[in-house]
């Protein structure tokens, strides 16, 4: 009996302490606002070498024009910890609809290192067909000019 009482004691403490491991709580509506801020703020060429030392919110601007639409967004999943439903790091993601419907997308992780970010993805999509992606922030002109002329000898 005293072996059985043992038993279910294990069991109890176990099941307990299982039921108390903590998963990373949701960031504060505050923390989220200041992750955004921090990304928006930061130079693009901390992203990428080839980019120049201005603010990267105002580099993305100037790549989709002055028409262009940005949203900043926070990206995270409580119950898998650092990873949302895609297997992606907590990031921010900047999504840009330009005037003519292209869309272009790039996400900072900032779930391994926040003091570290880094370019997640890049991606350029054409109504819903992804036109090129890329884990590098340089990149984006050079697929914006060509999918745009691509776009306009198609309509020819």
């Amino acid at each position: 009996m005293n072996r059985i009482a043992g038993l279910c004691l294990v069991c109890f403490v176990s099941a307990f302490a299982l039921s108390q491991a903590s998963v990373p709580p949701q960031p504060t509506d505050a923390q989220i606002a200041d992750l955004i801020t921090k990304v928006q703020n930061m130079p693009a060429s901390k992203l990428d070498r080839k980019l120049p030392a201005i603010r990267l919110a105002d580099w993305l601007q100037g790549q989709g024009g002055p028409d262009a639409k940005l949203v900043w967004v926070f990206r995270h999943d409580p119950s898998t910890g650092t990873r949302d439903a895609h297997g992606l790091q907590d990031c921010v993601e900047a999504d840009a609809t330009l005037s003519d419907g292209r869309t272009f997308f790039v996400m900072i992780d900032v779930g391994t290192d926040p003091h570290r970010p880094r370019v997640r993805d890049v991606s350029v999509m054409a109504a819903r067909d992804l036109i090129e992606e890329s884990l590098r922030l340089s990149d984006l002109p050079r697929v914006l000019k060509t999918s745009q002329t691509s776009r306009f000898e198609a309509q020819r």
